[in-house]
């Protein structure tokens, strides 16, 4: 049994490796949109991120607030043309564009 387990334990201590540096990978992506979105003025915004298709669909940043009225930023998926309709509904709100594969933002018109 003892030799058993001394065999498996480089089998292990390499998916102890891969799922660190995945974890790490996913942590740093949330770090720059984080640092990237608090650069942003002072004010409500809506901030529509668009997603490169290679992304990983379990990493996201957008979120679905509690309370839409109090929270300073809404972070929703970039969905085009759809986006004048989220804009329509809160015109007090500064509108910007994300783009998840360079981690640069606009303000959009």
């Amino acid at each position: 049994m003892l030799m058993v387990a001394v065999l498996l334990l480089p089998l292990g201590a390499n998916d102890v490796r891969r799922v660190r540096a995945a974890v790490d990978a996913r942590n740093a992506f949330n770090r720059s949109a984080e640092a990237v979105l608090a650069g942003l003025p002072p004010g409500k915004a809506i901030v529509f991120v668009s997603y490169p298709p290679s992304q990983n669909p379990h990493v996201a940043l957008t979120r679905n607030e509690p309370d839409l009225a109090s929270a300073p930023q809404w972070l929703v998926y970039d969905r085009g043309a759809e986006n004048a309709a989220l804009r329509a509904l809160a015109p007090d709100r500064a509108a910007y564009r994300l783009d998840a594969a360079t981690m640069r933002i606009e303000r959009l018109p």
